[in-house]
């Protein structure tokens, strides 16, 4: 284990040289090394010293677990401890409590201090006030007055403070003072501390630290710096409004597939998508299918089943109806690590699909601060059949979602081929309203393909094909993506050319749009009409001939005949 080593207790000479340092999440642990004793302190001329830390409840976050006690191993969370560097002999532990049980969340400080005297002290908190809220613990000494006071801060506002007449919180001299990570404490640590939960896991949630705090002067030791950094210090969560657009999708069977965007949420998010089952594949005459599962990013199955997925919804097919089923939930405690088999967090609501249920139909649903609105709008046509609830939640904050789709439940029984369309999610909700559109060649629609519509733009110029609910561009322009173009609109002039003919092969004349062979006597190799042979455009206007040629088997001229007048006619088949 690394430690740094914490010489701001004797080098700093103010409270001006304090500062804050957060722990990253991704590796939520950091150590110093430190040396309690008065003369030392005398003679660098401190009056008071210590330090304090800042800390935020958030379990469905993405805080790394440190240490081999993750959070579902334990109820009780290790924010920070002092251990004697050789033996380590555990000296200062404080830790806080969620104790389902006793619908109780408390803050615990226990230690052996410099008088050889084992003490203790415990701030309780609101459970309804503790998750997504700072609060901060602030340890000051001040050994000129054989005193330790801790103050306890919610955000700002200042709520407590307790005073023990002692030189330090510490029994050993040489320590290491550790800040996040887990604790196990075995049976020779316990002498100096007796803890709620002997097993502390890691603090699923954020921490900062407020290190260099020294006073010289005995007016300023009463916590006063504390309460300025209290006064300044706003960590609020950042909404960063991006629509996430996922592409489409069509699925079967045992399809799934998983969407996890970058940004972590608030306290808000919003989907929205087109959906479309195609095919029901099952042989059971009753059977729950899920499609949808909006839930944390973790591995962990505890962690994403149904009380703490923030969405999800299922279809239940039946020979009598059809129904949808969503869920949702809102924790009546903010507890993770507790018995979900009487699902104490879960909320469901059932409609009752009247209306075909392969019709195209629209999902919108929408997590604001105290509540998740959910919408289904099935569209036949100009008819619409509407099913939508709003439910009050309270949730947990800084979720990194994974959106999955498909045979959630991968039942090869019972599948569906099912499409999801124009899907989008928002990490964070602002100001956003969410509306579908159709294709962008339909004015009105029923679905969100190019085969859905039910009205064109005019200005677009498309025509409408009733028969395929299809808005096309009329023969001769081009779709652009908005309008139809034709020459006239991209400023093009038009050049007509005429339809150039094939040409008649060697030995044939052009008459009436055809090819016609040249009269010829005697035999296929003795040809009459030279006139013919060398004019095959223009011989039909005089149908003469007055020159023979002869030419051999091979195709060779031998012979020409000349000065003779044959004057022809065309019947319709051939030339006589």
């Amino acid at each position: 284990m690394l430690y740094k080593y914490l010489l701001l207790f004797f080098f700093v000479k103010d409270s001006q040289s304090a500062y804050q340092q957060e722990l990253n999440s991704a590796f939520q642990f950091e150590s110093f090394t430190f040396y309690s004793d008065k003369s030392t302190l005398e003679e660098e001329n401190h009056h008071c010293f210590g330090y304090g830390i800042w800390s935020r409840y958030v379990p469905l976050s993405n805080t790394a677990q440190i240490g081999v006690i993750g959070m579902l191993d334990s109820n009780c969370y290790h924010l920070h401890q002092a251990m004697e560097q050789t033996t380590q002999q555990i000296n200062f532990v404080y830790y806080e409590c969620v104790n389902f049980d006793s619908q109780t969340v408390t803050k615990y400080i226990e230690f052996k201090g410099s008088d050889g005297v084992n003490q203790n002290t415990q701030f309780d908190i609101n459970p309804f006030e503790y998750e997504y809220v700072w609060y901060f613990l602030g340890f000051e000494m001040v050994p000129s007055e054989n005193r330790f006071s801790i103050y306890f801060y919610q955000e700002n506002i200042f709520i407590d403070s307790k005073d023990f007449q002692v030189e330090f919180p510490f029994y050993d001299k040489d320590l290491n003072l550790i800040f996040g990570g887990d604790l196990d404490l075995n049976n020779d640590q316990q002498q100096y501390v007796n803890l709620q939960n002997n097993k502390l896991s890691y603090f699923p949630g954020s921490m900062m630290l407020l290190l260099n705090y020294v006073q010289t002067n005995p007016q300023f030791c009463r916590g006063s710096s504390f309460k300025s950094f209290s006064n300044n210090f706003d960590e609020s969560c950042e909404c960063y409004q991006r629509i996430n657009s996922i592409v489409d999708a069509d699925l079967k069977y045992l399809e799934i597939k998983n969407y996890v965007p970058n940004e972590i949420n608030c306290n808000t998010f919003a989907l929205s998508t087109w959906i479309r089952i195609n095919e029901i594949d099952s042989f059971l005459d009753e059977f729950k299918y899920q499609l949808i599962k909006l839930s944390g990013n973790f591995q962990n199955q505890k962690l994403i089943q149904d009380n703490l997925s923030a969405f999800q919804l299922f279809y239940k097919m039946t020979k009598s109806e059809n129904q949808i089923v969503v869920t949702t939930y809102s924790y009546t405690f903010p507890a993770i690590n507790i018995d979900f088999s009487d699902d104490p967090f879960l909320i469901t609501k059932i409609f009752n699909v009247e209306c075909d249920i392969k019709l195209w139909h629209q999902l919108l649903v929408i997590k604001g601060e105290t509540s998740i609105k959910i919408q289904i709008t099935f569209y036949d046509g100009y008819e619409q059949y509407k099913f939508q609830t709003e439910i009050a939640v309270i949730q947990f904050h800084m979720v990194q979602f994974q959106f999955r789709y498909g045979n959630i439940l991968q039942q090869s029984s019972s599948s569906f081929q099912v499409q999801l369309y124009m899907m989008k999610f928002l990490s964070c909700v602002n100001s956003y309203t969410f509306q579908f559109i159709c294709h962008y060649t339909c004015q009105e629609c029923d679905g969100p393909t190019s085969s859905d519509c039910l009205s064109c733009f005019q200005s677009s110029k498309r025509k409408y094909l009733a028969a395929y609910k299809t808005c096309v561009c009329p023969y001769g322009t081009i779709d652009d993506g908005k309008i139809c173009q034709d020459y006239l609109t991209q400023k093009l002039v038009l050049v007509e050319n005429e339809i150039q003919k094939e040409q008649c092969q060697y030995g044939y004349f052009e008459y009436l749009d055809d090819c016609w062979k040249c009269p010829s006597i005697i035999s296929n190799k003795f040809t009459t009409c030279l006139e013919c042979l060398l004019n095959p455009k223009t011989w039909s206007n005089i149908f003469y001939c007055q020159t023979l040629l002869y030419t051999d088997e091979y195709g060779n001229t031998t012979q020409f005949i000349t000065d003779l007048k044959f004057q022809y006619i065309f019947d319709g088949n051939d030339t006589i």
